[in-house]
């Protein structure tokens, strides 16, 4: 059971990775915490997803398992 867990959430992140390909990256410029804050910070919400100029903002990332010493599947 744990390792099907294993292989779903690799093949999960797999396809993650793959699909990040398809994003055009030709229009994605970096983006500082900066820009999307409104011009006055202290209104800025939390709960809110970031935008700037009105559109969505894409967050890329990267996940690396150094180690696995057990899986528990109570903690998942």
């Amino acid at each position: 059971m744990a390792a099907e867990r294993l292989l779903w959430m690799s093949l999960l992140l797999i396809r993650l990775w793959l699909g990040a390909g398809d994003l055009c990256y030709a229009q994605s410029t970096l983006v500082a915490f900066q820009d999307l804050l409104p011009e006055d910070p202290r209104l800025y919400d939390k709960m809110r997803p970031p935008k700037k100029d009105d559109q969505p903002t894409i967050v890329n990332f990267h996940v690396t398992v150094m180690g696995l010493d057990s899986i528990d599947e109570n903690s998942m």
